[in-house]
């Protein structure tokens, strides 16, 4: 899989297996499971946001501990930072949770 860059993956619909914040490392954490489609496997992806400011995150309600989906994944340019929107589908009957923030960079590991 090659990834030059956050924008070409295409995580609609994948299932978040890891969500960490570090907040002594000003960092957030989140692991996917992505098709390869030459491989025809997923790989696990884990992408960590460096630098994170002006953190907003929904209220959390997880009434069980169940993997959560993304709905939306976003990244704009906000003035000299990146800006990261990411929705996340919490099951049915559930509310979204969306995570907003700054950060300066992002390190994609497979």
């Amino acid at each position: 899989m090659n990834l030059d860059n956050i924008s070409t993956l295409d995580l609609h619909d994948q299932t978040v297996s890891e969500l960490s914040l570090d907040l002594e490392h000003c960092k957030i954490i989140i692991g996917v499971s992505v098709y390869n489609e030459l491989t025809q496997n997923y790989d696990d992806i884990r992408i960590s946001f460096h630098h994170v400011k002006n953190l907003k995150m929904d209220a959390i309600n997880l009434p069980n501990l169940e993997p959560l989906e993304i709905n939306a994944f976003d990244i704009s340019i906000i003035e000299s930072h990146k800006c990261a929107k990411i929705l996340l589908l919490q099951g049915f009957g559930n509310p979204t949770l969306g995570l907003f923030f700054l950060y300066s960079h992002e390190v994609i590991d497979i």
